[in-house]
């Protein structure tokens, strides 16, 4: 809460200005930070209802705490549903290089290529573990598409991409 009058914080709880005695308000100063908090707080899974009383006993407005935290569970949606789709594009990128490892695994069998030893080794190693890592990621970025992040605990990834 701020001051209405000289713009001083004011204790949660206290309707008046300690040094001016001028009414205490929400302010837009005020409203920032709450935003702000609970973008963060729900991105990182807090939950919800915990977030709601903190503010509610803050002296925030119960409309406007509504409305921060329906957009900022919007942004939780949106931002795992965009690291769902990055998450299939590189599932796509182990499958496909895990085809070219075992195409050149499979021209080197067949001794159309010669590879030295570590390089056959390489390709070999590859041709098994590039499926595999596609299909963690691929099941991970298919989960995350369809919940919204619904299970996932934390935005841990938030800056990975951007």
């Amino acid at each position: 809460m701020t001051c209405s009058k000289c713009g001083r914080d004011v204790p949660p709880g206290e309707p008046w200005c300690e040094v001016c005695r001028g009414p205490a308000e929400f302010s837009s100063r005020d409203r920032e930070r709450m935003e702000v908090d609970v973008r963060a707080r729900v991105l990182w899974a807090d939950p919800v209802e915990e977030i709601r009383v903190a503010w509610l006993k803050k002296g925030a407005p119960a409309e406007e705490v509504r409305r921060a935290l329906e957009t900022a569970i919007r942004e939780r949606h949106r931002h795992f549903r965009i690291r769902g789709i990055q998450d299939l594009l590189i599932a796509g990128g182990c499958f496909l290089g895990g085809g070219l490892a075992y195409w050149l695994q499979h021209a080197l069998h067949e001794g159309e290529i010669a590879l030295p030893g570590r390089a056959a080794a390489y390709v070999m190693i590859a041709s098994v573990v590039l499926p595999l890592i596609g299909l963690a990621v691929g099941f991970r970025g298919a989960r995350r598409v369809l919940s919204g992040g619904a299970a996932e605990k934390a935005a841990s990834d938030l800056s990975e991409f951007e």
